[in-house]
């Protein structure tokens, strides 16, 4: 069984959804039960921000260990060479230096 829900939102907004669904694929009905999993899931609303405050959906956090983690790897990856001010590009000293930092490494 299921249950039948009505809403009112302004005419443009259904427009503009109505078309970004279809674009997804996706039907109203299915927006309405995404929202009401995801409610159910998260304990609050969908932010709609926009703009600077804006928060990415897609946005993920890190745990401390993984985030830890991360910054080690790019610490390890990360090449510490002193380039001379009058060179601008040396292939070879970062060449070496970085041969040099991976024999230690490994």
């Amino acid at each position: 069984m299921s249950k039948m829900v009505s809403a009112r939102v302004s005419d443009a907004l259904y427009e503009r959804g109505s078309a970004q669904l279809e674009a997804l694929g996706a039907t109203v009905s299915e927006l309405i039960t995404s929202a009401f999993e995801y409610v159910l899931k998260e304990q609050t609303l969908p932010c709609a921000a926009s703009g600077a405050n804006a928060v990415d959906a897609n946005a993920r956090t890190l745990s401390k260990e993984k985030a830890d983690f991360l910054k080690g790897f790019l610490h390890d990856c990360t090449l510490n060479v002193s380039i001379p001010a009058d060179v601008s590009y040396d292939k070879q000293a970062i060449c070496a230096a970085r041969e040099s930092r991976h024999e230690t490494a490994a």
